[in-house]
């Protein structure tokens, strides 16, 4: 419903794309909306990546060895 890292590197390909000087992005997705915040230095790398939004739990699972 809602990938992290997918939603994190969609918010960063916008930045990139659009070249903003925005640094925090509202990413839609079907497990609700996601904040994505983040520092872009100037070497061309990303820290302080933060992702907030709802969490829900939405499958259990085991296995056997």
């Amino acid at each position: 419903y809602s990938c992290g890292t997918g939603g994190s590197a969609a918010a960063i390909c916008s930045y990139l794309h659009h070249k903003s000087d925005i640094f925090t992005y509202q990413v839609h997705t079907l497990g609700g909306k996601l904040k994505v915040s983040f520092q872009a230095l100037e070497n061309g790398h990303f820290t302080e990546v933060y992702l907030t939004g709802p969490a829900q739990w939405v499958y259990e699972g085991s296995i056997e060895i």
